[in-house]
């Protein structure tokens, strides 16, 4: 009996020793769970901090945190293109000056704001003079639309003054330059001519292109002189817009050699001229030195055809004979050349235009000549004879057989582009 007592009393021991250890197991992984808990919602607090500290998020700037939900639903909607060329019909006549003026600022402390550029045209809409401060603050943006939208928006709220300007049309930021030349055009007391055209020399195409249109359209002696001075210190592939100035300035013996000197070069500085002595419209002083390109067949089709566009737009007399033997011939150089034998009155235009018909040319990589010289043969063949451009071509061809004399005193303009050509042989 004493044994079977002393084994029971160890299994007991047994078992009681088995349940504190699991007891003790149970305890740990409860502990574990509670410190991953607390971990979790630790990490989520702070996430959740982050997110919604200022500046950190566009959607606390855009959103209803910082303005009220009726000014944000404007605001996004003026994110549209569409919506920002006709911002009064966007907003509603509940939307006040007052508000604008207490909200705005929150999101034009951000020029990051995906609502920016809105809050801008809203400024100048409402014209709210008050928040220009803030528009300066901003400049340069990061972008040429925005900085045009910048400089714009402080004309009508701030006018810049001629120190300002001044210093727009030197900047280098996107968009800058450009926007102040077209505050000059605005201005009756715009930066001196000086100012305004150094933004001819410029290395983006479009701030050139605008400071060309800010010059007057004729221009006197004395911007013949400042521009030939200038022009030494441009860069090749920059000149263009600084040789059309220079064309429209009155012809001198300097002005004549820096232009047609350069009609001797067989690569960028010869179109420049040539274009720049058609848009001028003014009659050649040397058409001869035009003409001559035109029958060199060294040339490229695309260089050849300005110089035969420089002879139409300026009026000069060229022998038909020579119009019509162009050697090689192109569809583009026969499209030209067509174009003054019509004006001239003589039925030899016509048969060219037949000629561009037929022709199997084919344009070369990266050209659009011959398909646009087509285009403008059957464009000029509908205009004289009253017919549709897409008229079956013999109709033109039994027309043209007829030897006509065409009566027509202008014409429509070119369908060939020669500023997107590239040079050809």
């Amino acid at each position: 009996m004493t044994a079977e007592r002393e084994s029971a009393s160890g299994q007991l021991a047994r078992r009681a020793a088995r349940t504190e250890r699991i007891t003790r197991l149970y305890q740990q992984r409860h502990r574990l769970l509670l410190a991953a808990g607390l971990f979790v919602c630790v990490a989520v607090s702070l996430a959740a901090w982050v997110w919604a500290s200022p500046g950190s998020s566009p959607a606390r700037t855009a959103g209803s945190k910082l303005v009220s939900s009726e000014l944000d639903a404007v605001l996004q909607q003026l994110r549209s293109r569409l919506s920002q060329t006709s911002v009064a019909h966007v907003v509603p006549k509940s939307l006040t000056a007052e508000r604008c003026e207490r909200e705005l600022p929150a999101v034009l402390a951000d020029r990051a704001s995906p609502v920016f550029r809105s809050a801008v045209l809203l400024a100048e809409h409402f014209e709210i003079a008050s928040l220009a401060p803030l528009l300066r603050a901003a400049m340069p943006a990061f972008d040429a639309e925005t900085n045009h939208l910048l400089v714009r928006a402080l004309e009508r709220l701030q006018p810049w003054s001629g120190e300002d300007l001044k210093d727009l049309l030197k900047s280098e930021a996107p968009g800058v330059a450009e926007a102040a030349l077209w505050v000059c055009r605005l201005r009756t007391d715009a930066p001196q001519p000086q100012e305004i055209a150094s933004p001819l020399s410029a290395s983006e195409p479009e701030v050139r292109a605008a400071a060309l249109e800010t010059l007057p359209a004729e221009l006197t002696a004395e911007w013949g002189n400042f521009l030939a001075a200038q022009l030494q210190w441009i860069p090749t592939n920059q000149a263009g817009e600084t040789l059309q100035a220079l064309a429209r300035c009155p012809q001198s013996p300097a002005i004549e050699r820096l232009l047609y000197e350069r009609l001797v070069d067989h690569s960028a500085p010869c179109d420049q001229v040539l274009t720049a002595l058609a848009q001028s419209g003014r009659p050649l002083t040397r058409a001869s030195a035009v003409l001559a390109i035109v029958t060199d067949a060294s040339r490229s089709v695309a260089t050849r055809a300005r110089a035969l566009y420089c002879l139409e737009r300026t009026g000069a007399a060229v022998d038909p004979a020579t119009l019509s033997s162009i050697w090689p011939e192109h569809p583009a150089l026969d499209y030209f050349a067509a174009r003054q034998l019509l004006l001239a009155g003589k039925p030899a235009g016509v048969q060219l235009l037949v000629r561009i018909l037929d022709s199997s040319a084919e344009d070369e990589p990266g050209q659009r000549l011959v398909a646009e010289a087509r285009i403008g043969a059957r464009q000029l063949l509908a205009h004289l004879t009253d017919t549709s451009p897409f008229g079956d071509p013999g109709v033109w061809r039994e027309w043209a057989n007829s030897m006509p004399a065409p009566t027509i005193q202008s014409l429509p303009a070119p369908r060939v582009d020669l500023n997107a050509a590239h040079p050809a042989r």
